[in-house]
């Protein structure tokens, strides 16, 4: 490590110093060039940049733990360690995907998918009106909702948030409320849609 030994910093780190933290700097472009490649390019530049502050923090709070990586493999540690927050993150980004999907799934129906005996135009136009009959549903019934309910619906299913980001953006006290707030506003929804 430039001007300052491993140890140093393990010592500097457990006493709250965490502007030693900058000394990892050297690994950054190693990191990030590692990630890039390893994702086949689907992890920009921005992305890699941000996985690596992740990682270093995550090398501070593991430092804080009581874990002691070797000095010798730091720079592949801090490597794997943006390698796992990548895949996390996918996986992350998978389960969100699919959650909206199977809400718009619920939303829309599958009324159109019985349509074998239609041709493809005739199908695709049918298709085309069920789904803006069905919009027009939801947005009716979205209309009869609170604001907060609209807001967190749309953050939810629209955007694709996290419960945690609405948390954050909504300023509840914690993912579980936003959770719960979620469950109860898309179940008002529903109500609406149905009746």
């Amino acid at each position: 490590m430039d001007q300052i030994t491993y140890e140093e910093m393990i010592a500097g780190l457990l006493k709250g110093n965490n502007a030693l933290l900058g000394h990892l700097k050297t690994h950054q472009a190693y990191c990030q060039k590692t990630l890039q490649i390893k994702s086949s390019q689907h992890c920009t530049e921005d992305m890699a940049y941000d996985i690596f502050i992740d990682a270093v923090m995550a090398f501070r709070n593991n430092v804080l733990k009581g874990e002691r990586p070797d000095l010798r493999y730091l720079r592949a540690y801090l490597s794997k360690i943006c390698w796992n927050m990548w895949m996390a993150h996918n996986r992350s980004q998978e389960r969100k995907e699919k959650k909206r999907e199977a809400v718009q799934e619920k939303l829309y129906g599958a009324e159109w998918e019985n349509m074998d005996h239609l041709s493809r135009e005739e199908e695709e136009r049918e298709e085309v009106q069920a789904k803006q009959k069905k919009l027009h549903l939801i947005q009716q019934a979205m209309q009869k909702l609170s604001e907060q309910c609209r807001r967190i619906l749309q953050l939810f299913i629209v955007e694709g948030k996290s419960m945690n980001e609405i948390a954050e953006m909504l300023q509840m006290k914690n993912a579980n409320v936003a959770k719960t707030t979620k469950s109860r506003c898309y179940n008002r929804l529903m109500k609406e849609i149905h009746d």
